[in-house]
């Protein structure tokens, strides 16, 4: 039998592990801010819950989920500072990020490039004070970090099933299999080669469940798989045609907007 010995059960007790394909898809959680004071950050989880309305809001990332909340941010009427480290959207289409990075500024939001918190502190009014690489920046409610997001992957007890794991926390995999035949993975937590976006997890789980579950005959799930990639690439295309009819100035080449789909693509080699 090829599938680990037992694993620790949610009572406590060792038990074999399930017959079936084990599908680890735990996604991940937002990094907390590494610095003094990080502490005193939420994180894109944490805004929609918010007990009482944000306020001046320091922004720290930027990536798309930073970009994200400080635009509808903005849009409420809040007023929005955004710390970014390098540049913004690293690897996305840069006449697009530029557009977006206008769009952002003409709504009101300051965007500070290269700079980086040191330190977060909290005075008696309440306002949270950022002590910077470029001096403080003083009188913020709120302070949002989004910086990054780890794996979801300590509690689950991959360890006592022998699976792989990279230091990040990742599980390691090629094509969603693990190095434990029974046990695959999509999504954030997998150190995959996809893109670290929803669609692009789904896609890949609705392609496994095709290969493990596609039925008898010749190509089975695969055959089943690769149909239903030819579909979503004609809509792409379509997508893109009309993309082209409307805007063309802000759209991105055709290898990036089919990237996610051909990757998957080049799994269907290995069912």
């Amino acid at each position: 039998d090829a599938h680990p010995g037992e694993y620790t059960n949610r009572r406590g007790r060792a038990a074999p592990p399930p017959p079936a394909p084990i599908l680890v898809g735990g996604g991940a959680r937002p990094k907390p801010l590494d610095c003094p004071g990080g502490e005193l950050a939420i994180s894109s989880d944490d805004i929609f819950s918010l007990e009482e309305a944000p306020g001046k809001t320091l922004v720290v990332g930027g990536g798309y989920v930073a970009l994200e909340c400080a635009g509808f941010l903005a849009g409420l009427g809040y007023e929005v500072t955004v710390l970014v480290r390098s540049i913004l959207l690293r690897g996305f289409d840069r006449e697009c990020v530029d557009r977006v990075q206008r769009s952002l500024e003409q709504a009101g939001v300051s965007l500070r490039i290269g700079v980086l918190p040191e330190s977060l502190e909290k005075g008696a009014d309440g306002k949270i004070t950022v002590q910077t690489s470029q001096g403080a920046l003083e009188g913020f409610d709120t302070v949002l970090a989004a910086t990054g997001r780890a794996p979801d992957t300590a509690a689950l007890g991959l360890d006592d099933l022998g699976v792989e794991k990279k230091p990040n926390g990742k599980v390691a995999s090629t094509h969603e299999q693990t190095n434990v035949p029974n046990v695959y993975t999509i999504g954030d937590c997998t150190f995959d080669s996809y893109l670290e976006l929803t669609p692009v997890a789904i896609q890949a789980g609705e392609l496994l469940a095709e290969r493990l579950y596609g039925g008898a005959g010749a190509g089975g799930g695969a055959a089943a798989a690769g149909d239903h990639l030819g579909a979503v690439h004609d809509a792409l295309v379509d997508k893109e045609e009309a993309l082209r009819e409307e805007a063309p100035q802000c759209l991105p080449g055709r290898a990036q907007l089919l990237r996610a789909p051909a990757l998957v693509e080049l799994r269907l080699e290995h069912v």
